[in-house]
């Protein structure tokens, strides 16, 4: 069973897009660990990040929300786009705050279509020095 570590605000940006995009904004799941986890405290108290509890979800499920754009950390594909991200999903912070859907992930029969549900495929960012182009450079 499974408990996400979810980042629920972005972080100031630096001002370059290359390094803003590399970095866990608001929805990116920080990391996924079995149920019973011993959170700290700065985990737990951290207004930027909340622990969502999935009852009756395997953790091998979920796992697919920690992969990054194809190519991130590839030095040759980072070249050819600077912009790949360090996730490429998100989870909808909005849809998580509703006190249904909350409810819904604590009942076991409904958590993992309800998680499943929450997942967005992080939007792409154009790389400024690329004219004419919302577009993922792949390969």
């Amino acid at each position: 069973m499974a408990e996400l570590l979810i980042r629920t605000a972005d972080k100031p940006t630096s001002g370059s897009v290359y390094q803003d995009v590399q970095r866990l904004g608001a929805g990116d799941v920080v990391c996924i660990v079995e149920d019973g986890h011993q959170w700290s405290k700065k985990e737990r108290e951290n207004p930027d990040w909340q622990i969502v509890v999935l009852k009756g979800v395997p953790v091998a499920k979920l796992s697919a929300v920690l992969a990054p754009d194809p190519g991130f950390g590839d030095a040759e594909a980072m070249k050819v786009n600077r912009v790949l991200r360090r996730r490429a999903f998100k989870i909808d912070v909005a849809a998580l705050s509703n006190v249904r859907v909350r409810d819904d992930l604590a009942a076991p029969d409904k958590a993992e279509a309800t998680a499943i549900s929450l997942v967005l495929p992080a939007p792409a960012v154009r790389d400024p020095a690329i004219l004419g182009t919302d577009k993922r450079v792949i390969g």
